[in-house]
């Protein structure tokens, strides 16, 4: 049951600084989602369960956000 618990937190908090920037508009940088959970980590230990599914959702998104900075 443990295990459960366990990967659902997980999966459910997987992206969520990347999803909460994508969700205010274009990256002014790449990887912003990432920074964004890095620098959290230092004030609260949970988001840095965070930092690698951030990042694998940045490198995801990656080409969306090289066309949104280069338009900018």
């Amino acid at each position: 049951m443990k295990i459960i618990t366990v990967l659902m937190s997980v999966f459910l908090l997987s992206g969520c600084g990347s999803i909460s920037e994508h969700a205010s508009g274009c990256y002014r940088e790449y990887y912003q989602g990432t920074q964004k959970m890095v620098d959290m980590g230092f004030w609260v230990y949970l988001p840095w369960l965070d930092v690698p599914f951030s990042a694998v959702l940045d490198t995801v998104t990656l080409p969306v956000d090289a066309i949104c900075i280069e338009n900018r």
